[in-house]
Order: structure tokens, then sequence, then C-alpha cells
């Protein structure tokens, strides 16, 4: 099948992990034999507005799946919603022609987010008759101050599409509200990548926590750092790495300057997906308090490695979970956080390394969620 891919975030040059999740599922449904062409229209963020190929069109690949590129200079998309539509939608068109001219018509639009590269298919839908199928990741939909405007396109979205999915169970109930009566919104996760296997335990000392995520206060960075300091003295042999980049970071350096944990607390920065993968392999424990996540898959991805997790009871983790996994926080905040982490440090050896790795690796493998995505497409098709 021939599809073209809608993303509203994915791989680029200034950001090259945004929407690692939707490039490797294109990437497994080109193993899979079909023609996948990315059309990416995406936003860059203010830092990047002035860089050189902000409007240009550009055609590159990763992994060999093909991509049409045309960014524009996003700024408060989610404030004023009308005016990133109107800027997505005119470079969607232009990509989509040039991608046309190259491969014909596609037989499917396949967008990921409904705003705004769902509400894009819908527009292209509406003019070619082609169908399209949506996958909505954000955590916007579990927010309550939802803009109406991002309200009345995501109802439309969901009715003109042929399928509508969700990466989780928590993610398809707060969708719920904007589901009509004819149909039923169903849950594919998102994949794992086949990178992120079983990897022995280390050794300690030093018994070493990782966490990973933009540094954002949803992530709630600041409250692990204040958790972790409260846990271990700074004699203790214990270490925090903190993977991300964001507008927190400032905070959190004074925070940990503040406790006086520069040897024991590390922000990292903003790390490639491979380097990542040697952080979950020399770590005891992931640990991430956030307020909320649709999928949460940089635990899934800590869990493939086969180590125990520690989380909030934040929605998108909740999906199959079982305490052979590890510890959910009975409340986010400070005390449960270091409550838990004491716990997982002196009960490390309880959890069985191997059989995390399997049950995750089992249910979030490339194969298992091709196969689910066929299943839709032969419905649809």
């Amino acid at each position: 099948m021939k599809i073209f891919v809608i993303p509203s975030a994915y791989p680029n040059d200034c950001n090259p992990n945004s929407g690692t999740f939707v490039h490797e599922q294109c990437r497994a449904l080109k193993q899979d034999g079909h023609e996948v062409i990315v059309l990416d229209a995406t936003a860059y963020g203010y830092k990047n507005w002035f860089i050189s190929n902000v409007n240009n069109f550009e055609k590159s690949k990763i992994d060999d799946v093909e991509i049409y590129a045309m960014h524009y200079r996003g700024l408060m998309s989610t404030r004023i919603p009308r005016l990133a539509v109107h800027c997505y939608l005119n470079r969607l068109r232009i990509l989509y022609q040039h991608a046309i001219a190259e491969h014909g018509l596609p037989d499917l639009f396949f967008a990921h987010f409904t705003f705004t590269s769902g509400y894009g298919a819908l527009i292209l839908s509406k003019e070619t008759g082609i169908p399209y199928i949506v996958t909505e990741h954000h955590s916007l939909f579990l927010k309550s101050n939802l803009h109406p405007f991002i309200k009345r396109i995501t109802i439309e979205v969901i009715e003109g599409a042929s399928a509508f999915i969700c990466v989780s169970e928590h993610l398809r109930t707060a969708m719920k509200k904007f589901e009509p009566a004819n149909k039923k919104i169903c849950v594919v996760p998102n994949l794992i990548d086949d990178k992120f296997r079983f990897a022995p335990m280390p050794s300690a000392p030093p018994f070493i926590f990782f966490s990973a995520g933009n540094l954002v206060e949803n992530k709630n960075f600041h409250l692990l750092i204040e958790a972790f300091c409260r846990a271990f003295s700074k004699q203790e042999k214990v270490i925090l790495k903190i993977a991300g980049s964001g507008p927190e970071k400032s905070r959190l350096e004074k925070l940990i300057r503040y406790y006086g944990r520069e040897k024991q607390i590390y922000l990292l920065g903003n790390l490639k997906r491979d380097v990542i993968m040697n952080f979950f392999k020399e770590c005891h424990c992931f640990v991430l308090p956030s307020k909320y996540e649709t999928f949460g898959i940089v635990y899934r991805e800590a869990m493939a490695v086969g180590r125990p997790v520690i989380s909030s009871r934040n929605g998108g983790v909740l999906d199959g979970w079982n305490e052979q996994y590890g510890r959910l926080l009975s409340s986010n905040d400070i005390e449960s956080c270091k409550s838990e982490m004491i716990y997982m440090y002196k009960n490390i050896n309880m959890y069985n390394s191997k059989l995390i790795s399997k049950y995750t690796v089992e249910k979030y493998s490339k194969a298992a969620v091709v196969k689910n995505i066929n299943r839709i497409l032969k419905n649809i098709m």
C-alpha cells in the first residue's frame, strides 16, 4: 500500500529526537512492504526561526524512508491554533504536490496527532477523495483547558477518519468525549525499536537512577531532584542522571547547586537515541514522576532493556501494569517519590530483569504493532 504519512513531529536537523516514535513506525511499515512517504510540514520553535532552511522545500531520507519537508516559524500554536493551521496547510499542500509528481496518488493518508496533521489529512482527503487514518499521541487531550477551535477540529477529524487510533487506553478514555456514535476509537501502542533489548543489570556501587524527557514542568524533574536529595546523603554511592533539554534547565541547575549535589546529580542535555540506550543499560532503575503521559515510551524502552521503573500514576504507563515491573507513587509528591526510590535502592534484587524485558518486547515489538496496523488497513481498503 502507498501511504503518505503526515506527522506533527518528526526527526529533523534541529531536533533529531522529535517524533522518533513516528519515524520508527514509518520504518517498520516500509520494512513490511508498504511504500511510505513522509510529508513533514511541522513548525520550528523560536530557537530555530532564523536557520537558513525555514520555509525551504527539502527532500531527504532517514533509514530509507523518503521525506518531503517544508517547515515554518511556529509560535504558541495551541494558543493561536487558527494561524498554526493556516501556516501548516499551505506547506502541506506544496509537499503533497511534490510527492504525487514523483510517486503518484497515495492509497491512504496516515496522520500522527490530530492537531495539526490530522486536520491537514482531513482537508487533503476532502480535496482528493483519498481516505485517512489518525493516531493520536498528544497529552494535550488529557488537560481540561483545550482551545475551542482545537475541540471543533478534533470532532471533525474523528468523524471523517476511516480509523482513529490512540496509543493507550488512558488516552482513548480522554478522547471518548469527541467520539461520534457511529465510530469506535481503537488502541494501538507505539512500538519499541529493536535496539532496546535486554542487557544484564550492572553491578553496584554506584547505584544509578536514570531519567529522560523534555525539561518541562509536566515531567516533574524538580520533584525528582528534591526527592533524591532527601532520600540519599552526599556520602552514599547513589547517582541520578537526567537526559533532556528545555525551559526548566536553569531551575534544575540551581536546585542541584542549592543541595550541593553536583557530584551526584547530572544533567546530560539532549542525547541521541543510541546514547540514551547506553544510559538505560548502565542504570539500575528508570524513574520519571511526570504529571501525565499518553503512552510513556521512555518507561517502555527502559523496561525493554530489563530495568524496573518508578512512575507516577500518570495514565499511559498503567496499560498492562504489573507490580513486577516497578513501583507506582502513591501520590505525586516529594515524600512518595523519596520512599519509592529508597525502596528500589534496597530491593533492586527482587526484580527479574529478563521477565520485564520479555513482557515489554513481546507486547510492543515492531512485529506486534505492525500486525495491528495492518489489520486496520485491511479493514479500510
